[in-house]
């Protein structure tokens, strides 16, 4: 079940409660809230209320990335149409958990980094930055994906972010100059 399925359904719970809790209140106004019934509804709404702010703040951090990543874009098409430059990583076929490339130099600025996969294991390419991800593409296999980052001087750290394919060694340093 998805994270979005999940906050859909907590949401809808939580309103069907509400309301039954609600009708429940005004049928029995002489016994109403008996105090089991008022910490099991307590336990009950606290836990939904959690579920839902916890995707709301996951969700809200994945539409930064995205709108970072599109920020990124437009600089790009603002500098010349496509971005400055585009930082290849390759997967041969036949070998599940290697880049081609363990180091990669590129220019500063907007940059398109773009995977070829050609294995049928799935992977990515992460980029981080002190330990803080800058963005990464999507997981394909046997397939071609890409994003654009708005990269600065320095020193970066790229990997596969499938779980055990980084240390793998599936990792290795871009610099940007």
């Amino acid at each position: 079940m998805s994270a979005e399925t999940v906050f859909y359904v907590s949401g809808a719970v939580l309103v069907v409660a509400a309301l039954g809790l609600s009708a429940w209140g005004l049928r029995h106004e002489e016994t109403f809230p008996n105090k089991a019934a008022l910490r099991v509804g307590t336990v009950l709404f606290l836990a939904l209320v959690a579920v839902v702010a916890t995707f709301s703040v996951v969700n809200a951090r994945d539409e930064q990335e995205h709108r970072e990543e599109e920020q990124a874009a437009e600089k790009a098409e603002e500098a010349g149409g496509e971005a400055a430059e585009t930082i290849k990583f390759t997967v041969a076929a036949g070998s599940d958990l290697v880049y081609e490339q363990d180091s990669v130099t590129a220019k500063a600025g907007p940059a398109k980094i773009e995977l070829d996969n050609r294995s049928e294991v799935g992977h990515d390419v992460s980029i981080e930055e002190g330990g803080d991800e800058l963005g990464k593409t999507e997981i394909v296999s046997a397939s071609l994906t890409s994003t654009t980052l708005d990269l600065k001087p320095g020193k970066y750290v790229f990997f596969c972010s499938v779980p055990g394919h980084r240390e793998a060694g599936m990792e290795g340093t871009l610099t940007i100059k």
